[in-house]
């Protein structure tokens, strides 16, 4: 076993968000083969790794430029109108289906398109974007911040997660999702902070934590099967001990087999469109049933995965010709 540099984040860091948004869609959707069925049943770490990544590419950003106003500019730009734009078309078409989780009312919409109704269990379309939303206030701080104070604020943090997932403070329990994603997205910054400094990471030091990490994991799924919050809590804190190690195994993957690192690019590119796209459940399965009679079921979740990154293909393209359109400083 060997130290591990983190050059590789950086280099695959798109392909990366591109494995985490095949693993998400294909958790959501579900794959009925043996062994797929079981690894994809675990795509929810999808999401982690998109978390650490996004700590990761933020640090990064603020570190080369540490304009806290055009940090905010930069993410506005590239977060907000993809998003308005795909609750604006899905709210239309949750009105014409007459679906029951949509807008109906102004405050609904307020909810709907502030993202607030995530943190408030009212009318709300998704959570990861409310959620990444919040986290990017404290980004600049985070970024300022030593890798020391770093490790000592995500275990504080995934203290209180496993309080909250325990059943403490009750009130909490409809955003346990993303309390929950805390230390994984802080490990993020502590990770780049390492590479910058050109600092490998120990295998006395990542091995023996990987293995703990690893075991907690497994605990909480242990734990999953009686409670799924405080499991799936227990689980996701674990995740930033082994997330570095995954990764490095995922890069020597991509390293080898140029078609998948290719794919897994494409995919990371038009990531943040997949995932609106096919997030909303309830109209993801509007949309399956309309063409279940002219589909093959068996093909349904394939057919549906290329009309997604399709249409999020084109989607990108038409926001970066708008950015461009308007300028780009």
């Amino acid at each position: 076993m060997t130290d591990l540099k983190l050059d590789f984040i950086s280099k695959y860091r798109t392909p990366f968000m591109g494995l985490a948004i095949f693993w998400i869609f294909f958790y959501h959707t579900g794959i009925e083969l043996p062994v797929l069925r079981e690894l994809f049943s675990l795509g929810w770490i999808g999401v982690d790794i998109f978390f650490f990544i996004s700590g990761f590419g933020l640090c990064a950003s603020l570190t080369k430029d540490n304009s806290v106003k055009g940090f905010f500019k930069r993410r506005f730009k590239r977060i907000i109108p993809t998003w308005w734009i795909v609750l604006a078309v899905m709210a239309i078409f949750g009105f014409c289906l007459e679906l029951r989780n949509f807008p109906s009312s102004p405050i609904d919409f307020f909810y709907w398109f502030t993202g607030i109704g995530w943190w408030t269990a009212n009318c709300n379309f998704e959570w990861y974007i409310p959620t990444l939303l919040l986290f990017y206030l404290f980004s600049p701080l985070l970024a300022r911040m030593s890798v020391k104070s770093l490790c000592v604020i995500a275990l504080v943090s995934a203290t209180v997660a496993i309080l909250l997932g325990g059943g403490i403070l009750r009130l909490f329990d409809h955003i346990y999702m993303s309390y929950s994603r805390i230390p994984v997205f802080i490990s993020g910054f502590a990770a780049y902070k390492f590479q910058r400094s050109k600092t490998c990471v120990s295998s006395k030091l990542w091995i023996p934590v990987c293995f703990f990490g690893l075991i907690w994991f497994g605990a909480g799924m242990f734990v999953k099967t009686y409670n799924v919050t405080f499991g799936l809590t227990i689980a996701r804190v674990a995740i930033p001990m082994f997330i570095i190690p995954m990764l490095a195994l995922i890069a020597i993957i991509f390293s080898k087999i140029s078609f998948i690192n290719s794919l897994m690019s494409f995919l990371g590119l038009i990531s943040l469109e997949v995932y609106l796209l096919h997030i909303n459940h309830e109209f993801s399965h509007s949309v399956e049933t309309m063409y279940l009679s002219v589909v093959d079921n068996s093909l349904i979740k394939l057919t549906w995965f290329a009309i997604v990154v399709t249409t999020a293909w084109m989607l990108h393209n038409l926001m970066q010709k708008t950015s461009q359109l308007f300028g780009n400083d």
